[in-house]
């Protein structure tokens, strides 16, 4: 059963509100659904508004943030499971160990990191946990593209199309994460 939810996402404020209001989407139907935040523990950008939304409906939040990132971006998100580590490879393992599953909002370089060593633990068998990206306005479109040539041309199996799931709402990553 689906606890614990890892959330990947972008840290930068200047974004399309369209991005923002899928992030705070997102915080209040995993609070609601009783899905506990698993996130990188920054208050800035989407992983801000989300945790900030499931906070505001009443759920639990779990942050994983380096020392050097709460110096260099400090921390609005007044958590109590905040728990500041020494690397940001240590931030990863403990987001993967603590997570049930992964959802991925839009995002940067960080969040690509982030998406792609989940699935490369996925393809070595190192874990079975769900994967959704929720494709915000399309925003995943050239991933999910680059995803589908990569199997087409022999450089995965195509038993790896199923590790990750693409669904266009907040709404859609809940009802799949509920129904597994």
């Amino acid at each position: 059963m689906i606890k614990n939810v890892c959330v990947f996402c972008s840290s930068s404020n200047h974004l399309s509100n369209d991005y923002h209001q899928a992030a705070t989407l997102m915080g209040s139907l995993l609070a609601k659904n009783d899905f506990t935040l698993i996130f990188g523990g920054g208050g800035a950008g989407l992983m801000g508004g989300i945790s900030r939304a499931v906070l505001e409906n009443g759920g639990k939040v779990y942050g994983f943030m380096p020392e050097f990132l709460r110096v260099l971006e400090g921390s609005e998100i007044d958590i109590e499971n905040l728990e500041i580590v020494e690397t940001m490879h240590i931030r990863k393992q403990k987001m993967h160990d603590h997570a049930d599953a992964f959802i991925v909002l839009p995002g940067g370089f960080g969040t690509l990191d982030e998406l792609f060593e989940t699935l490369g633990w996925r393809q070595l068998n190192l874990h079975q946990k769900p994967i959704v990206i929720v494709n915000t306005l399309g925003y995943w479109d050239p991933l999910k593209k680059l995803f589908d040539n990569v199997i087409d041309n022999n450089f995965a199996s195509h038993e790896h199309r199923n590790y990750l799931i693409f669904v266009e709402t907040p709404e859609e990553a809940i009802k799949y994460l509920k129904s597994v």
